[in-house]
């Protein structure tokens, strides 16, 4: 079965995907290395995706701002979706204190976006990221007047939301975490 793109559709509303713990964020920005994510699917049989995290930040943003480049990935479900990737991807960072101020910014993979971001990845070839430079300010990351977002010296990520353009058979899913920490979905629609 082969999914075909069709924008005139409603899409696909994913919500809390998936969560990640950046641990040792300060060493992350002292060395000046990046963090990547562990995978995560957009929906049952979806498009899989991956995240690097520059605590440091990249290009003109290094050592103001905190940098996120989500990679579309070679995934097992690629021959049953269309390509190119449409659609949003909402990353969350948590406030971890009491004041539950999150921050979040969305990725949008749309007709602007360079072909190559959101393109089938082939086996032997690594995704090029649709980053956000400025994703959060080292200042306002490190403050704790608004927010705690480094706890412990970790930072927790979580996909929010996730809307799918390019599937024809739109709905609304939500996942539920199953035994063993599996992702399963039922469809609301």
């Amino acid at each position: 079965k082969t999914i075909t793109l069709f924008d005139t559709v409603q899409p696909i509303v994913n919500k809390n995907v998936a969560s990640f713990r950046m641990d040792r964020w300060s060493q992350y920005f002292a060395d000046d290395t990046s963090y990547v994510s562990r995978h995560f699917y957009t929906h049952q049989n979806g498009y899989k995706f991956g995240f690097k995290v520059y605590a440091r930040g990249l290009y003109s943003y290094e050592g103001t701002h905190m940098c996120i480049v989500a990679h579309l990935m070679e995934g097992e479900y690629d021959d049953e979706l269309s390509f190119p990737f449409r659609g949003d991807i909402t990353l969350r960072l948590v406030d971890q204190g009491s004041k539950g101020q999150h921050h979040e910014r969305t990725f949008s993979f749309d007709d602007k976006t360079d072909s190559r971001l959101c393109s089938r990845v082939p086996l032997t070839m690594e995704s090029h990221g649709l980053g956000i430079f400025d994703f959060i300010s080292i200042k306002q990351l490190k403050s704790y007047e608004d927010s705690q977002y480094l706890k412990d010296d970790a930072l927790k990520l979580e996909v929010a939301r996730v809307i799918i353009r390019s599937c024809p058979q739109s709905k609304e899913v939500t996942p539920s975490i199953s035994s063993g920490n599996k992702i399963s979905f039922k469809s609301n629609g």
